[in-house]
């Protein structure tokens, strides 16, 4: 954000840096970004795996606040968005989701 304010002002800019970040922070920031960015043009759902445990840590708060509408054919699939979303836990591998 300090950097975008600085934009117009090269002298700004290098007190921003300095003094936020260093260089040695922002060459990390543009090396980071560099390979999200080589990650995602690979493919998102290559992202997805390389970062599940991320996903895995945020999915059910991503989840609860999306509002998320199905045909009638994916009822079963909604119904167990909605448990994984308010932490059910149904350990026994014969529970079948059947349409609400």
């Amino acid at each position: 954000e300090a950097l975008l304010g600085a934009r117009d002002d090269p002298a700004e800019m290098a007190r921003v840096v300095s003094g936020q970040m260093g260089w040695d922070g922002l060459r990390e920031l543009v090396a980071e970004a560099s390979r999200l960015t080589d990650t995602m043009s690979e493919g998102p759902l290559a992202h997805v795996v390389q970062g599940h445990h991320r996903l895995r840590r945020y999915a059910r708060r991503m989840l609860r606040v999306l509002d998320i509408e199905t045909a009638p054919g994916a009822a079963a699939l909604n119904r167990a968005v909605q448990m994984f979303r308010d932490g059910e836990r149904h350990d026994s591998p014969r529970t079948v989701l059947r349409p609400a």
